[in-house]
């Protein structure tokens, strides 16, 4: 290993055992960086990287090309304005917002009120109710 402190050893060097996590780690590590190394050699043999880059340039320019020749970006942005002016007219008229708000809130509101303790006085006043009504049967 290396004399300095705090080195990282090359990859070369073996690196003393800790545990099963540190095998597990280092194990992870040497695939990672096999597979890198094997990644690049094989982009270097048949240029992926430049290919691929190529590609999507060509694809941009036809996406451009077809966008000017069909207009599908204004008519897509004519849509999404309609959309958007109805959905604001269906809301004024029917007000949908407001009463899902309402109704989201009332339910919370009842959950709230389920799930909080009850003054001792109400549990106590319906115990003897019901003791009362058992000595009666």
């Amino acid at each position: 290993m290396s004399s300095e402190p705090n080195s990282v050893p090359p990859p070369s060097e073996e690196v003393p055992k800790k545990g099963f996590l540190n095998d597990v780690s280092r194990g992870l590590g040497n695939a990672l960086g096999a597979a890198g190394d094997r990644a690049k050699k094989v982009d270097e043999k048949h240029q992926i990287v430049s290919k691929t880059k190529q590609a999507a340039g060509k694809v941009a320019t036809k996406g451009k090309e077809l966008d000017e020749k069909l207009g599908i970006s204004e008519t897509s942005k004519k849509v999404a304005g309609n959309i958007s002016k109805k959905t604001k007219e269906f809301e004024e008229k029917h007000h949908f917002g407001e009463k899902a708000g309402k109704g989201i809130t009332n339910g919370l509101n009842f959950v709230s009120n389920k799930l909080k303790p009850k003054p001792k006085d109400e549990d106590e006043s319906k115990d003897e109710d019901k003791n009362k009504e058992k000595e009666e049967k």
